[in-house]
Formats: structure tokens, C-alpha cells, sequence
């Protein structure tokens, strides 16, 4: 088997659904560090963070301290 890239792994993962799958099983843990690691930051603070289907993104863009969310990444595809 050869090597795949990790963008075409998660893409092929997303076309067989395994995306809402994924987002379903790491929730409580992703929770979990959001919940210990935004108390934390401080005020001017940047995440880059791989966005699959943009579930986390589109999460963070709720909390009153987040406003650089850009429009295109918390969109539904």
C-alpha cells in the first residue's frame, strides 16, 4: 500500500461520511480542551486548527471572545 496524503485520507473519509462520524465521537473530548484551554489564552490569542468538515471552527465562532472567523471556514459544504 502506498503512501496517501492526509488531505486525500480525511477527503475520502468526508465523501464516506466518516466526517460526522468523526466530529460525533471527538466532541466530548474537543469539549473537554476547549473548556480547560480558553480560560487560559490571553486576549489576542490565534488557533490554526484543521477544520474537516469545519465543525470545530463553526464552534469556536460562538464564544463572545472569537472574532476572526473567516466567513468561508464556517461554512457548510
Amino acid at each position: 500500500m502506498g503512501k496517501i496524503s492526509a488531505v486525500d485520507l480525511f477527503s475520502s473519509w468526508a465523501e464516506m461520511g466518516k466526517d460526522e462520524g468523526m466530529e460525533t465521537g471527538h466532541a466530548p473530548s474537543v469539549e473537554f480542551m476547549i473548556s480547560k484551554s480558553i480560560p487560559k489564552q490571553k486576549v489576542n490569542f490565534r488557533n490554526d486548527i484543521g477544520c474537516g468538515n469545519g465543525w470545530l471552527v463553526r464552534k469556536l465562532n460562538t464564544f463572545d471572545n472569537c472574532f476572526s472567523v473567516q466567513e468561508s471556514m464556517v461554512q457548510n459544504q
